[in-house]
């Protein structure tokens, strides 16, 4: 298509060259030779469109585009044809703590709760704010010694068989697993401790959702949050978020290594051939994989672990994950039951290299299980050497001359570390895709059949099949999180209000278990799913959250 783009363009010139030679020196273009430019411009024309066509409906045999990709898909493609046609015309013419009113289904007691110091029996770290600088100088002269410490006993783990994680060269072969599990391994312990990883200075949607996390739990005392973030912006961050949200030092905690940071970053090999953002290529999209190492420095030990991304709206009580039975598995997360394990693995490149499991484990019609919330039982993820298993996968893409996974980072070496070896949450705890512009063409089947619309239904909600957009949300109603996953994020509106807005069905309009139908899928049930999200910040403290700018140089 690119190439007839090109031969088209080049076409369009001569013939433009043709006839402003033939003005010049007072003569006439055969008709014949019009004819003939006409007719094969539009037969390149044809035959590119066809191309372009057929382009789309074999990448929609081979996967679904989701997101950005379908978005870019068809950008791409009517700006190529856009450009082209544009060329001939030229040659042929001359919290609700933050808001005054609480949203639907939330006790007004709730928000005087959390407005009062919150007790818990987490520790108090160490380094005071007046004394951080200095606290941080010697660590700075400490940190050779402790490496070659953390090291030496590292080495000394791996020749024992005791070792929770990968340092340094990976392993021949995959971590062996426990011989045998747990029956269940429920928590006890009453402190709910929830994790955010980010280095991003734009605090607004970790506001949001550590915010909306306290006004939707019936017990908000029980939380103890933790950022993970770099040392650099640690006491930034902490200052921040606990003066907008009115949290102590013991409630939130804020948490850095330089060391582990550096040993995630060398495993870490970027690929554009993979067809991954390299925004994904981010130190903190793997961070959550750490989560219990970054808390344990400094001297917290913990029995269970939520990770959350900060790009979400917590509607549910985080507090029930804590409680839940993980069935004598290291994690808990939600299942993505429309995409499976092919589509981001390489089978036959990992036969091929001999890394498939003897044990079937890896199948690749298994379902995709994202990272973007789930439960971690530290005790579990230790003895079964997670972390080992991803730093495992992650050394054997960066060694090798083909890539093993495609389309992620951070996802491919969770599911092949984790496909059976976790517990599938429900998928309210799930409700994503609310960042998208487009859905792909079997989301809006399934939408379709679902909520048992026809075209006309559909087109009565302004949605648009041609273009497939805007993105619905029907989940949103009884959904315990809405994932604000792909490119329109809701705190960046200002920047994409030429883009048709995600669109989510008002939250509690149904009952939890009830399914949404064509009676509810109307057009007055549905709001811009940013709308949502804004709600848990008032714009007038959202101002000290944001990143100023860094004055200019002086001429």
């Amino acid at each position: 298509s690119k190439c007839l783009h090109s031969v088209r363009v080049n076409l369009l010139r001569a013939a433009c060259f043709l006839r402003s030679m033939a003005r010049l020196e007072g003569r006439r273009i055969q008709k014949s030779v019009v004819t003939s430019v006409g007719t094969l411009n539009l037969v390149l024309l044809g035959i590119s469109s066809l191309c372009l066509v057929s382009i789309f409906f074999l990448r929609s045999l081979v996967r679904s585009p989701t997101g950005e990709e379908a978005e870019t898909e068809w950008r791409t493609g009517h700006q190529v044809l856009l450009e082209v046609e544009q060329l001939a015309f030229r040659a042929g013419s001359p919290h609700v703590l933050l808001q005054q009113s609480l949203p639907e289904g939330v006790e007004a007691d709730a928000l005087q709760r959390t407005q009062h110091k919150l007790p818990h029996e987490a520790k108090q770290p160490q380094q005071q704010q007046n004394t951080q600088q200095q606290q941080e100088n010697l660590q700075a002269e400490e940190q050779p010694q402790e490496g070659e410490r953390r090291q030496e006993s590292q080495v000394q783990q791996l020749m024992d068989g005791k070792s929770g994680g990968l340092r340094g060269a990976a392993a021949a072969t995959p971590p062996g697993l426990l011989t045998e599990r747990p029956r269940g391994n429920a928590i006890s312990d009453s402190t709910v401790h929830v994790c955010f990883s980010t280095d991003d200075l734009d605090l607004r949607p970790l506001v949001v959702a550590i915010n909306s996390s306290i006004i939707n739990s019936k017990s908000p005392r029980r939380f103890v949050f933790h950022i993970l973030t770099s040392s650099e912006w640690a006491t930034i961050m902490a200052q921040r978020v606990r003066d907008t949200l009115n949290l102590d030092n013991r409630t939130l905690m804020v948490h850095h290594d330089d060391d582990l940071q550096a040993h995630i970053k060398k495993l870490i090999h970027f690929r554009k051939s993979s067809q991954a953002r390299k925004g994904l290529a981010n130190v903190f999209n793997f961070v959550p994989f750490y989560s219990h190492e970054y808390i344990a420095k400094d001297g917290i030990h913990v029995d269970r672990i939520i990770y959350v991304d900060s790009d979400v709206v917590v509607q549910g009580d985080l507090a029930t994950l804590c409680d839940l039975d993980l069935e004598g598995n290291p994690v808990a997360a939600v299942e993505d039951s429309v995409q499976k394990l092919e589509l981001y693995i390489d089978f036959k490149e990992l036969k091929r290299q001999g890394l498939l499991t003897r044990d079937g484990r890896l199948d690749r019609q298994s379902p995709v299980f994202n990272r973007g919330i789930f439960v971690m039982d530290v005790k579990l993820w230790k003895n079964m050497n997670i972390t080992s298993s991803i730093e495992y996968w992650m050394t054997k893409y960066r060694d090798s001359q083909k890539d093993l996974y495609f389309f992620g980072m951070s996802q491919p070496p969770w599911l092949l570390a984790l496909t059976r070896r976790y517990r599938a949450l429900e998928p309210a705890w799930n409700c994503k895709g609310l960042g998208r512009e487009a859905m792909s063409s079997e989301e809006f089947r399934d939408l379709k059949v679902s909520m048992k619309l026809d075209d006309a239904g559909a087109k009565a909600l302004g949605f648009k099949a041609s273009l497939m957009k805007p993105y619905m949300a029907p989940c949103a109603a009884t959904a315990k999180l809405l994932h604000f996953t792909g490119a329109l994020k809701p705190w960046k509106n200002n920047t994409w209000q030429d883009k048709r807005r995600p669109r989510c069905l008002k939250p509690g309009i149904l009952t939890h278990g009830d399914a949404p139908d064509a009676t509810i899928m109307k057009k007055d049930n549905l709001v811009s799913c940013a709308r949502i999200w804004t709600q848990y910040l008032n714009p007038e403290l959202a101002e000290r959250l944001v990143p100023k700018p860094r004055p200019s140089a002086p001429a």
